[in-house]
């Protein structure tokens, strides 16, 4: 059966590299290196926290959880924006390698769902790779993703202490507050940028309904405050 029939958007991680894009996938069957992959040169692999410059991993309390953002152009002036997050809870699969079954939201569709891998073809020195596969675009791709299978590659291992997840922003603004319920700032991110949620110094991520937030823009520039957590789009990101 060709994999266009039940694959949505794909997307593809490699833990080292360059940052690329690759042509669509072949259909049926895949390419004759892939067919031709020992069966378990995947076997044991894990997921591990990780860096792809536009596409981030994190492991959490046995979830995975990541987000995708990724422009074309400038999207103030006719450019777009691909930004979703994902989450989901860790799996061993039938050949001891990590899977997940996770839940991707961009804040303007319905939650997505998806199925996320760790994956190594042959048994050469290429890096293993994080397959993500979604059964549908997210409504914030659509510009971007105009193909059944995308793939992206590169990435490097990295320490994400006090990270708990990421998510893009709802409303077109939602202001940074100085402490959970406490004053509203002048600063604010707006719709789909992307979030990085930080734990609290208790463990927890939810305060009150705030969550500790940071937001880098283009130029590298942070910004760190309190945002309501019902301002962002996340599966694995709630009140309790």
């Amino acid at each position: 059966m060709s994999s266009r029939a039940w694959l949505g958007s794909v997307v593809v991680l490699g833990l080292l590299g360059v940052v690329g894009c690759a042509s669509p996938t072949e259909e049926a069957g895949g390419s004759a290196a892939a067919q031709s992959a020992p069966a378990d040169a995947s076997a044991g692999l894990r997921f591990a926290s990780a860096d792809y410059g536009d596409y981030k991993i994190v492991v959490h309390e046995g979830e995975v959880r990541g987000s995708v953002y990724s422009t074309i152009g400038d999207p103030e002036h006719g450019g777009a924006i691909c930004s979703f997050a994902f989450s989901g809870h860790i799996d061993e699969m039938d050949n001891g390698a990590e899977g997940a079954i996770v839940t991707a939201a961009d804040g303007f569709s319905g939650p997505i769902q998806g199925r996320l891998r760790v994956e190594k073809k042959g048994e050469g020195a290429a890096p293993p790779e994080l397959v993500l596969e979604l059964d549908e675009s997210p409504s914030a791709c659509m510009r971007m993703m105009d193909t059944k299978d995308i793939r992206f590659f590169g990435g490097t291992k990295v320490e994400r202490a006090g990270v708990a997840g990421w998510a893009p922003v709802i409303p077109e603004k939602a202001y940074f507050y100085d402490a959970p319920a406490g004053t509203k700032r002048a600063a604010y991110v707006v719709a789909a940028d992307m979030i990085t949620v930080k734990t609290l110094p208790n463990g927890t991520v939810v305060d009150r309904g705030f969550v500790l937030a940071e937001y880098t823009n283009g130029a590298g520039r942070k910004t760190t405050g309190y945002l309501r957590y019902e301002d962002l789009a996340s599966p694995w990101l709630t009140g309790e």
